[in-house]
């Protein structure tokens, strides 16, 4: 299993940004002109860079450790070149029943994005994964109080620091979602998730530099972390 992060997405200039759009197929050159955002048009636009690094990477192992990458903007560009001389180097995506995209080409092969203001994620598995990073935020408790669980909205309150507590559990719940596709079906349903009974990997890495966490959902069963 292989995260690629990718930090600080609004240091890539919108020219930049732009240029790797018009490399993208017709398909995803739409969906990224429909944000009006410049951070949104470049977090979308890093997450699929970071996709197009992570399929160049090692894809052979099926190892279910997680590998961390920093990703630079350096790599960035060089996937960029690649896909410049090599349209079709960037996968064509189909959509699963539930509306999970997925890769046509190497059905073997699983991804999940996500991103927050300050950091861009892309996860890689051999098997059904879901991804959620986040930064700092702020919280109501009418909000806590109709998400969370009992037992969550307690971890909050006792905290040292409860919107990071807030943002760690929350990151949780958004992966599981991404992991199942289903998306958010309303919020009272988000208070059992993830599920307790579920057999499931549940893996939480603190991203303290960047005030985040990045939360990631799958079946294999818990190792190491490399990073």
């Amino acid at each position: 299993m292989h995260l690629y992060l990718y930090p600080h997405p609004d240091t890539i200039d919108a020219s930049t940004i732009d240029s790797w759009i018009a490399l993208f197929p017709p398909d995803q050159q739409s969906y990224i002109g429909k944000i009006k955002s410049p951070l949104g048009r470049a977090q979308a636009t890093i997450a699929n860079m970071l996709l197009l690094v992570a399929l160049n990477g090692d894809t052979t192992t099926q190892s279910n450790k997680v590998t961390i990458h920093w990703v630079s903007k350096n790599d960035l560009e060089q996937s960029a070149l690649h896909l410049q001389a090599t349209p079709t180097l960037f996968p064509p995506f189909d959509i699963a029943e539930r509306g999970k995209p997925y890769l046509r080409n190497t059905p073997h092969l699983f991804f999940n994005l996500s991103h927050c203001r300050n950091i861009v994620a892309c996860i890689l598995h051999h098997s059904e994964v879901g991804v959620d990073v986040e930064c700092r935020r702020t919280f109501k408790e009418s909000f806590l109080q109709r998400v969370f669980s009992y037992e969550e909205q307690q971890q909050v309150h006792h905290s040292s620091d409860p919107e990071m507590t807030f943002v760690q559990l929350w990151t949780r719940k958004e992966a599981y979602v991404k992991y199942t596709g289903t998306g958010i079906l309303g919020l009272d349903f988000l208070q059992g998730i993830p599920p307790a009974l579920e057999p499931l990997q549940i893996i939480t890495l603190p991203l303290t530099e960047l005030e985040g966490y990045v939360s990631i959902i799958t079946q294999a069963p818990t190792l190491p972390i490399e990073g």
